[in-house]
Parts: structure tokens; sequence; C-alpha cells
């Protein structure tokens, strides 16, 4: 089900001429207005609040319907009125006007959405207090409205200056409307987007007004800032690990589960981007969290922390280790500054200057201590590409520290001896390993066994389906194309290498002034990503790097014009499609002999046309539909 803004423009044509008779005093619903709606349904199907309430219902048909349900309201109800709509709204028996909304709206000049009250809700009506008395929900309304500088807050008719929390709740009433709205002459091509999004994001709102607990006021929620207490959350394993092949938002999504392991909240809700019944509007506003959480805060300190690991990376990085100091044996407190510029054999003649050394605590056991000192808060540790470190080297006796039931308070709890510090340590029960794992760098067979035995092991593959939202670029399905590719990368390789959908994502997330400079956007990806990501995988085999991007020989053989040609003549013409292209040479052209330890050869090349965008785009659409990229180019010669 969908709308089209010829069907909006019709709708408030019939709210136009109610509004011209009413304004007469002399409204004839089954004279003037009823003919005009009975050509609308012919026309469409349906009248325009039926047709409102199925586009509704299409797009929330997770609603729990034993509390809410759809309803609509026509131009003809108790009264005749100037406008159709349909709404979400409380399943219970109180007529429409005495519940909150989520409606969408057409008037005579206007198509309106969003949320407000009844028109019968009191003042002091609970549905009205359970928001104004949310610090929480009015936070995040406040947030939504920086964020979207269309969607305004209304007294009735007349708009709220807003600019701080304050402003919401002191003008939070039964007569407010938090709302977008468009001249019904100026609608966006992309209108029905646009409803549906600002209604899922509002939804929180509604939700916020309808389900008070029995107190009549909103539950208490474990999502408050600044690290949520340990109980009554969603439970998450202490130490995991996202692993799959490059590009398929591992380290991305250490961002979603840092936060909601942090705020006791689901994370598969943060991944697939349903903020309704979150704190949240947006992946900004979790970022935006994750960055305040990494910063130190008063007692609590950082209940973020994030490290990489590498081949140079040891325990004296990670635990903690002896770091060289310089300093004056005869120093005191009052001595120049100037004087320490030359600290290794410098020209400050008469001082005697000795290296020391100090014990520095590594990041993770500056987050336990952390953890430790807060036992009623969470704290995350993200390790990036955990599998290209030594682990035995950078954990050390730790290792065995870091399952759940050696962990502090475990019940089978374990304490070491640090070898520098000389200090009794043990990791807190509060404390969460994140790391991410590239299973293209590794496999997951050969990652240590003490490493395996000890992580959840969380599979993150490639999702074409994501990019299925990208508009046809030049007529090519990027989600297809993704798919075709990496069903010829496990064939040919193995599952470990295919390619993850967020080198496309800038195609779905970026803003383009034209479908040209998309295209150039996706030639780019795959001369500078794509293409060397494939000749890394298949070390210089040339031939299975073609077969994966169609260009084979033998497949473009299948179809015209090249079945039909011949020598030079069909290899020029398969080079100009080809993103990979190939040229056979003789060993005779090239040496002026024919040598017993040579063979001819064929030379392949990264086509040019991919650095100005000028490649034509059936050469990419032959990926996933050969037949379909030359369809109309049989006669080519």
């Amino acid at each position: 089900m969908s709308l089209s803004k010829e069907m909006i423009r019709e709708a408030a044509a019939i709210a136009e001429l109610i509004v011209n008779a009413k304004e007469k005093g002399n409204i004839q619903y089954n004279q003037q207005v009823k003919p005009k709606l009975e050509q609308y349904i012919e026309k469409y199907g349906d009248s325009p609040n039926n047709l409102f309430k199925k586009f509704l219902e299409q797009n929330f048909k997770d609603l729990d319907k034993d509390k809410f349900k759809i309803q609509s309201l026509s131009f003809k109800g108790q009264n005749v009125n100037d406008y159709a709509w349909a709404c979400i709204r409380v399943a219970s028996e109180e007529p429409v006007y005495e519940s909150p909304h989520l409606y969408v709206l057409v008037d005579a000049e206007e198509l309106r959405f969003g949320f407000d009250y009844g028109k019968d809700i009191e003042e002091d009506s609970y549905y009205v207090q359970n928001v104004r008395n949310n610090e929480n929900v009015l936070e995040k309304i406040n947030s939504l409205m920086k964020k979207d500088k269309h969607l305004i807050l209304y007294d009735a008719e007349n708009p709220i200056q807003v600019d701080t929390v304050d402003d919401i709740k002191t003008n939070w009433s039964n007569n407010v409307r938090l709302i977008k709205k468009f001249n019904v002459n100026d609608i966006p091509d992309n209108f029905e987007e646009i409803i549906i999004d600002t209604l899922k994001k509002l939804q929180f709102v509604f939700e916020a007004s309808v389900l008070p607990n029995k107190n009549g006021l909103p539950e208490k929620t474990n999502t408050e800032n600044e690290g949520a207490d340990c109980n009554n959350q969603i439970e998450y394993s202490l130490n995991m690990i996202l692993y799959g092949p490059p590009g398929t938002g591992k380290t991305y999504h250490t961002i979603h589960y840092a936060v909601a392991i942090i705020d006791g909240s689901d994370v598969n809700k943060l991944i697939e981007g349903d903020y309704s019944q979150l704190q949240y509007n947006s992946y900004e506003d979790v970022m935006e969290k994750f960055k305040a959480l990494q910063k130190p805060q008063e007692k609590i300190g950082r209940q973020i922390m994030f490290t990489t690991f590498h081949q140079s990376y040891g325990y004296e990085d990670f635990v903690e280790g002896l770091k060289p100091i310089l300093h004056n044996e005869d120093s005191n407190k009052g001595q120049n500054r100037d004087s320490d510029k030359e600290q290794n054999g410098g020209s400050n003649k008469g001082q005697n200057r000795e290296i020391g050394y100090k014990i520095e605590p590594g990041v993770f056991r500056i987050i336990c201590k952390y953890a430790i000192e807060n036992p009623d808060k969470r704290y995350v540790l993200i390790i990036d590409e955990i599998n290209r470190g030594n682990i035995s080297k950078i954990f050390g006796e730790l290792i065995t520290l870091i399952e759940a039931n050696k962990r502090l308070g475990g019940t089978e709890e374990l304490k070491v001896m640090l070898p520098y510090s000389k200090k009794e340590f043990g990791v807190p029960s509060n404390l969460y390993i994140i790391g991410t794992m590239n299973t293209a760098d590794r496999s997951i067979a050969l990652i240590d066994t003490a490493l395996r035995r000890r992580f959840e092991f969380i599979e993150m593959m490639p999702r074409p389906e994501l990019l299925d939202s990208i508009d046809s670029i030049k007529g090519i399905k990027v989600s297809d194309l993704l798919r075709k590719i990496n069903e010829r990368i496990e064939f040919l390789y193995d599952r470990d290498h295919m390619i993850g959908h967020s080198y496309f994502m800038s195609l779905k997330t970026g803003e383009y002034k034209d479908e040209e400079e998309k295209y150039k956007k996706l030639c780019s990806i795959f001369h500078k990503q794509i293409i060397p990501l494939l000749q890394e995988y298949f070390y210089g085999d040339w031939e299975k790097i073609q077969m994966v991007l169609g260009d084979h020989e033998n497949q473009l053989n299948l179809v015209k014009p090249f079945s039909e040609l011949k020598g030079e003549e069909k290899n020029d013409c398969m080079n100009k499609y080809r993103l990979i292209q190939s040229k056979p040479f003789k060993e005779k052209d090239i040496i002026a002999f024919d040598h017993e330890d040579y063979d001819d050869f064929i030379k392949y090349s990264v086509n040019d046309a991919l650095i100005n965008g000028k490649f034509p785009e059936e050469g990419f659409i032959k990926i996933y539909n050969m037949e379909e990229a030359f369809k109309n180019r049989s006669n080519e010669s």
C-alpha cells in the first residue's frame, strides 16, 4: 500500500469543498461531498482515511495489538469533518478523542503527521503527566527537535519556541502537537518515507504517555545516563568476539554492544535502528553516548576504553610494565624547567642525570580499577583486531582470570600477584570484554585455544539486504551485485573472505548531487577497495578475479555480441566491459623467438575507465545478470 501526491491533493480538494460550504452555512454532504468522494474511491480503491489506515497498518505490523490499535476518521462522522485522518491510539473502548495519537491527516491546505492528544483529554490527565514528569523523555524530545528543525512543537495552532528541555516541560499540555507538515501543493517525492520515519521516531512519546505503571507515572528505566546500575538489566556474555569478513561492521557494532551493555538495553534494537523504546533517536545519538562514556567522569572514570592489538603489542602495554624516566640527582622543586632542555647528554653541565623506572599500568589494569571501585556500574573494554596480537604474550597469566567463574566474586575466584607492582590482582565481574576479528586476516580455527575457550563468538557476515534501499544507479542493483560477488568468492575461495556490505554503505548514506556523481563513487569503490582486496585474496590469480567479477571469457561468451565475434575484435569488445581486462601476448612477439623455458602469456590490468567514472554500467550489471546487461547490445561489433 503506497500513497501518492495526487491522492493527497485530491483529498485536500474534497476538504476544501467542505470548508467553503461550511463558510456559507449550507453544507449538504449528500449533494456536495458524497459524489466527489465516490469518484475518489472509484479512482483509488478506497476513501482517504482508509488509505491512510492501510498505510499505517502496513508500516506498523509489529504493533502490540493488545495495547494499541489503528483507527481512521472520514469526512463524514457524527459531523461533517473538513479533514480525513488515521491514527495509532490506545486499544480501549474510549472514544478516539480521549486517547493520545500518532497520526497522519490531510485537510484543505496541509498534510500533517506526528503526535498529539485527543481533544477531550484533560490538562491533569495521566497521559499528559506521564510525559511532563519524565525527564528522560523530555530530553529525548529536545534532542530530536534539535536534529530535525522541521519537527515543531505547537500549542494548538501556535508554534512554541523551544531552546531547552524546560521549554518543553513548561509548555507540555493537553493542547500540544509535536508534528511535521507540508503544504498539499509542495509535498516532497519521498513524503511516505518521511511520514513513517517521523512517526517511528515519535513512538517513544506516544508509548511514554500511554504506558504508565500502577502509580500513573512512567516506569523508571535502567538506561539513564552515565551507566545504569547492574541490576535488572539485559545480561550479556562477559567475553565476546565479533568475527567475520572485512567490511561487515564488526568495529562499527562494538559501539552498539558497548552502549547496550552499559545501558542494559537490547543490542539487537540498536543494530536494527529500532529506537522506539530506547532513549536514542538515531545512530548519531548512540555515538554521542559512546563518546561520552569514553571520557573520564568524576569517581566513575572511563566506562568504555578502546585498544587495538598488533604484532608489537605486549603485556607491558596491556596490563603493566616499566617505563623509563629521566631525573636529576640534585634537582629540587624550584628548578627552572629550561634546565631540562637537553635530557640525553645535553649541554646542562654540572647536573648528574640518572635513568629510573616507574611502573605504568596498562589499559586493562586501568579499566579493572575503575570497575572494582564502582561495582554497581558496567564497564566495557573493546579490543579491535584481537587475533592480530600474541594472546599468550599480551594476557599472560590473566587469561585464566577473565573466565566468569574465576572473576572477583565468582564461584572459583582467583587472584594473581602482578610481576612488576607485586600487587594482588583479580578481574571484576562487571567488566565486559568485546573483541573483533577479521576472518580474512586469520581463520577462527587458528585462534589461540585458550582464547577460543573463554570467549563467546558472534558471527557477522555480509548483509546485502541493507543495500536494498539504495536506488538503482544507472540500472545497477548494488545489493544483487554484492550477493553474486560473494557467492563466487565462497565457491572459489571460502566464506571467510567474502566482502562486507559496509564498502557500499556510503552509496546509501552519502549525499550526491545527481546519479552521475553516485555512479562515479561506485566506480571508485571498485577501483580503490574491491579490486585491491580481491588481488590480495587470490594472490595475483587474475583469472579467478575475472570469474568473481564476471569478466572471464567463458562467462562473456554466453551472450551476444561476444558469442558472435572472434579473435582480437572479440577481446577488444570484451575488454570494454571488463573490470579486469586481459590481453594475450605471444612469446615470439615479446622476445622475438621461441624459448623452451617460456610460454605465451596473458597480461591483466584494471580498467582505466573506473578512474574517471566512464566505465560502462553494463560492466557492473553483468556481474549478477549477464543477459540483462547486454540485451540491447546484441548488434554491437
